[in-house]
């Protein structure tokens, strides 16, 4: 149980890089970016952490199953105090075609790999799961990554 809790945790960690979902263009060769940001923009969330009188945070999370079930990285949803690790205490998430936050559920928390859990408390917003994928990469494809830079918003990004 031990090791396999160890496996999907890297593999988790490793999909997760920063703040981004990276999708590699090599799965979507005869797609435009607008199709490919269409294509997965129900898989991710914006997250908004917050704690009164201390800074709001703001970031990127990625729905990983069809129960709802968010993953980002620890360092979006806590903050340092007094050099200990704290949770913001509230979770709001909101879908990039949505004006409104909602609450969501705060799960678990792991700050060795640096990987949070959170889940979708309205069960009536439609929302699916990233599909990742394993293929070959080479040097010069095109990679996209959608995500909320600096609040910003959800945003695609690209890079060669």
């Amino acid at each position: 149980m031990k090791k396999n809790k160890f496996i999907i945790l890297i593999v988790i960690n490793i999909l997760l890089i920063g703040i981004f979902v990276w999708i590699s263009i090599t799965n979507f060769k005869n797609k435009s970016a607008n199709n490919i940001y269409s294509d997965n923009i129900n898989s991710i969330v914006e997250v908004k952490a917050t704690t009164k009188n201390v800074e709001e945070s703001f970031g990127t999370v990625v729905i990983y199953d069809k129960q709802g079930y968010l993953l980002t990285n620890a360092y979006v949803i806590s903050y340092k105090n007094l050099g200990e690790n704290r949770l913001f205490d509230t979770f709001e998430i909101r879908f990039p075609l949505l004006e409104e936050y909602q609450l969501a559920t705060f799960i678990k928390v792991d700050y060795e790999l640096d990987l949070v859990i959170l889940k979708i408390n309205d069960k009536t917003i439609k929302y699916y799961p990233i599909k990742f994928s394993i293929s070959d990469y080479d040097f010069g494809d095109i990679v996209y990554a959608i995500g909320n830079t600096s609040n910003y918003g959800i945003g695609l990004y690209n890079r060669q």
